[in-house]
């Protein structure tokens, strides 16, 4: 469970990056981790970046303490992973920002706008201070991770508005990605025991009341405070397969059978389904574009000046022993 759950946590910490990014260090490569456009990327850096993101506090908290220690792969530990993962995206958002720097100007009042969602984000002032505080952080550190982030977010703004996606081609990849990207919402109501299943499904065929009988009898307390209710999923949802397999071939309003799960016995109820191109144009318009910008990204990555040096980052009292350079 715990190799399988790390690729989540990486991009669950990895997704704050937007907030967190690279300050410049001396040329020198001696104590650097990377090399991006003649700037450094010290250790120092590196690990105040892994320690202002929270990766530490969340893998101890999903994890339990300790976790950083132990090895995901043969002699590669969580840490490790996570400080390499980290450090190969703070030499992309390093990377945008400095295309950014050639045509996008952040102003003073940018900057304030930031920073006050930032402090009202995190709390309040107060909070905000004991944050700089426990992160050893100076608010002029601060700012200047703001104004990079700024950087990136203006660039990538730019690069998406000068992008058109025609109705014919959101019609297509909708067409090509369908089973993907239709949601269901599902009910259901789980019981221990397949008898007692069958007993309520007797009753809710008798008449009664499915959200009702869900808040009486489903043992999932989740859902059953909300009458049953799953919410909207897509095939690719983390739910169990059983209920996906049922869900998508029920008709709206349409109770299942008794379904056996790893849960237990379920009953299923659709309630909805979205299906149609229009419903979702807007989103697919905007997953085209999201997809052209990671290629753009790409690009930006192969013409860059850049070198990854993993094996100056400081795991404890040891250095990683991988090596990963831009070939």
């Amino acid at each position: 469970m715990f190799k399988r759950n790390y690729r989540k946590l990486i991009l669950t910490v990895l997704a704050a990056l937007l907030l967190i990014t690279v300050v410049a260090c001396e040329k020198d490569e001696e104590g650097m981790v990377a090399i991006v456009d003649g700037e450094g990327i010290s250790n120092d850096e590196l690990e105040k970046k892994f320690n202002l993101v929270g990766i530490r506090e969340n893998t101890e908290l999903q994890f339990g303490e300790g976790a950083l220690e132990q090895e995901i792969e043969d002699g590669i530990t969580l840490e490790r992973k996570l400080k390499e993962e980290l450090l190969e995206q703070l030499v992309v958002v390093k990377i945008i920002a400095n295309n950014a720097n050639k045509d996008i100007e952040i102003t003073e009042e940018m900057l304030k706008e930031q920073k006050l969602e930032y402090i009202e984000n995190i709390g309040g002032q107060e909070n905000f201070t004991e944050f700089l505080e426990e992160r050893g952080l100076t608010e002029e550190e601060l700012e200047d991770y703001m104004i990079e982030d700024l950087l990136v977010k203006e660039h990538q703004k730019n690069l998406m508005d000068k992008m058109e996606v025609s109705e014919e081609e959101a019609r297509e990849y909708f067409e090509e990605n369908k089973d993907d990207i239709i949601i269901i919402r599902l009910e259901h109501i789980l019981l221990k025991e397949k008898a007692e299943a069958e007993s309520v499904l007797k009753r809710i065929n008798e008449g009664e009341d499915f959200a009702k009988l869900a808040k009486s009898e489903s043992i999932h307390t989740n859902s059953a405070e909300n009458g049953g209710d799953i919410g909207y999923i897509t095939r690719n949802s983390p739910l169990i397969e059983e209920y996906k397999d049922i869900g998508f071939e029920l008709d709206i309003n349409e109770i299942s059978d008794v379904v056996e799960s790893e849960l237990g016995y379920s009953i299923i109820r659709l309630v909805d389904r979205k299906e149609d191109f229009e419903f979702f144009e807007e989103d697919i318009i905007t997953n085209i574009k999201m997809e052209s910008l990671s290629k753009k990204i790409e690009e930006m990555k192969e013409k860059a000046d850049y070198k990854l040096m993993p094996e100056n980052i400081v795991i404890g009292d040891k250095e990683v022993e991988s090596e990963k350079e831009k070939e």
